[in-house]
């Protein structure tokens, strides 16, 4: 039979026995547990990460905006006109015309060069224009149409009337057709008396008539043969406007091209100092105007001429002299 329990009947049941408890992850200013720790580490990298993500991010959108707020304005451009660069006025240049002849059944090709001032503006033209560049009956070649001289105490830039021009007069010399009346007998004589002169003849050309209509006293007047052409003649100044202080310089040479009679006829007006003191006097209604008007056209019929005058005479000579006509 079993032994009855010796214990008494109200005696607890004995208490369990106490379990380790389990370590949680605190730091309590001891070393740190290994979850802790392994968390921490995971929290530094993403961290890291993440700044490191910002700052690829934020650093060149920091850059771009600082160098929009640096960066210089681009300077805006004005529109200025461009000032010319100045021409010495003793500098020239050579200025070609290709022209062409009919030579019997043939037309023959020739080069015709001049060398004026570079501040003349010159430039060949073959439309026959006011002023009508080959006289009535005659036939233009080309003309070289240029401004004033750079030496001249006016506005150089001014519309001119100037001109160099090259003419066909092989029929008009046995025509009656001309600016003045001329018979063909009298062109012929004109022709052969313009391509006898010499330098030492020169006087007799104040007798030779201008065909042009040109009528007016001659002064100082050149004999002229260009070295580069066969053509020869002679240049003078004149006042071609009765009662008005306006010198002109005109040109005239003949000779021949293949079978063709050619001729050169060439006006320049000179604008002087006499001529722009005597325009400011006109224009303001100046009372001396008259009186010293004609005190100057006296002078320049006496042949007296002011040092800027021969100046301007002097360049346009030279430019005439530079005509070269060569053919091919």
């Amino acid at each position: 039979m079993p032994r009855p329990d010796p214990r008494p009947l109200s005696t607890p049941p004995p208490a369990p026995k106490p379990t380790a408890p389990i370590p949680v992850a605190m730091n309590l200013g001891g070393a740190p547990s290994p979850a802790a720790s392994q968390k921490k580490r995971l929290m530094i990298i993403g961290g890291g990460s993440l700044a490191i993500l910002a700052l690829f991010v934020t650093v060149p959108l920091a850059m771009l905006a600082t160098s929009k707020k640096k960066a210089a304005p681009t300077p805006t451009q004005k529109a200025s006109a461009t000032p010319k660069p100045s021409i010495e006025p003793s500098a020239t240049q050579d200025v070609t015309s290709r022209v062409f002849l009919k030579d019997g059944a043939s037309r023959i090709g020739y080069d015709i060069t001049l060398s004026p001032p570079i501040a003349w503006n010159a430039s060949f033209t073959t439309s026959p224009a006011a002023p009508a560049y080959p006289w009535t009956g005659s036939l233009l070649v080309t003309a070289l149409k240029s401004g004033y001289s750079p030496l001249s105490a006016t506005n150089t830039s001014a519309s001119s009337a100037n001109f160099v021009a090259l003419i066909d007069v092989t029929d008009w010399l046995t025509s009656s057709q001309n600016n003045i009346p001329l018979t063909p007998a009298q062109k012929q004589a004109w022709f052969a008396a313009t391509s006898g002169l010499t330098a030492d003849t020169i006087t007799s050309s104040s007798s030779i008539v201008n065909p042009s209509g040109n009528s007016s006293a001659r002064v100082d007047s050149r004999y002229m043969q260009p070295a580069g052409s066969n053509l020869k003649g002679f240049t003078y100044l004149t006042q071609p406007t009765p009662g008005r202080y306006e010198p002109v310089m005109i040109t005239l040479l003949v000779g021949k091209l293949g079978g063709r009679s050619v001729a050169v006829s060439s006006q320049h007006a000179i604008r002087d100092k006499k001529w722009a003191e005597l325009a400011a006097l006109q224009a303001s209604g100046d009372s001396s105007y008259a009186v010293q008007r004609d005190a100057a056209l006296a002078s320049f019929s006496a042949g007296t001429l002011g040092e800027d005058t021969k100046a301007i005479y002097t360049e346009y000579i030279k430019a005439i002299a530079s005509l070269k006509i060569s053919g091919t």
